[in-house]
């Protein structure tokens, strides 16, 4: 997220979060138009994916591959980390929308108010 500065890997609640859901912490940092990567259908996921299985081979962390995901995302990210939600619920371990997040609209029961704030 560097259009923002923002470092919210670095934050200790956000990591607490991630470690109390055995998640990956995923921020993503999208390029160009976000209209053309905004649906994780369109690529991003299969992006993400594969972003997750060379991680996990060079780190020596096989678990990456499948780990339940914390997504944290801003404007344009927001609205994929909503995608997310709605496309690939059953990965999704807790979520942020910063400023973002209208274009797709989740409205899913499982992931409606905070994401991930409840236990």
């Amino acid at each position: 997220m560097r259009s923002c500065r923002l470092e919210h890997w670095l934050d200790v609640h956000w990591q607490a979060l991630a470690d109390r859901r055995d998640a990956a912490l995923v921020a993503p940092y999208l390029e160009g138009s976000c209209s053309d990567w905004y649906n994780p259908a369109n690529g991003s996921w299969r992006a993400l994916q594969d972003a997750l299985a060379t991680i996990a081979r060079q780190s020596g962390h096989p678990e990456l591959t499948d780990a339940p995901l914390a997504l944290w995302g801003h404007s344009g990210g927001g609205d994929w980390v909503a995608e997310m939600m709605k496309q690939h619920p059953t990965r999704v371990a807790a979520a942020v929308c910063r400023s973002g997040g209208q274009r797709s609209g989740c409205g899913c029961r499982r992931h409606s108010g905070l994401a991930g704030a409840r236990g």
